[in-house]
């Protein structure tokens, strides 16, 4: 229970539209497809997860990989604490993905970036690459 024994929630799920394939290395990701942000706690602007209740999360992330060798990270307040790889080149598609549980604070930003120039990260009308998180209990 929450503040004034309210239940807290803290839920979001993004994908990549299309047009937004192969990102720019060194930067969040833009997640903009929303197929859920019902408590507004991912900013589709910054394309970061803002942390507003402390406590224990999940995150998860999975990646098409086309043409472009990937290399990804969930970086959290600039600190990459998970990583994934996939050297795929050429037309072949593959995946990468990770999950993490994590202890937030109040003010913690969380998001995927991808390094050095691997940036094959991919979508298509059938193929996501998706990003999401949720709360699994508050302190």
């Amino acid at each position: 229970m929450g503040q004034s024994g309210l239940r807290v929630r803290s839920a979001f799920s993004v994908g990549l539209y299309p047009s937004k394939s192969f990102p720019p290395s060194g930067y969040p990701v833009r997640f903009d497809k929303v197929f859920y942000n019902g408590e507004n706690h991912y900013d589709i602007v910054t394309s970061k997860f803002n942390c507003t209740y402390s406590g224990v999360y999940v995150f998860s992330y999975q990646i098409t990989v086309r043409n472009k060798p990937l290399r990804a990270s969930l970086v959290v307040n600039g600190v990459r604490k998970v990583r994934s790889r996939d050297t795929l080149q050429g037309q072949d598609i593959d995946q990468a993905s990770n999950l993490v549980i994590l202890k937030l604070d109040v003010g913690d930003q969380v998001w995927v970036e991808t390094l050095r120039d691997w940036n094959g990260v991919y979508s298509s009308s059938e193929d996501d690459s998706t990003f999401s998180g949720f709360l699994l209990y508050p302190d």
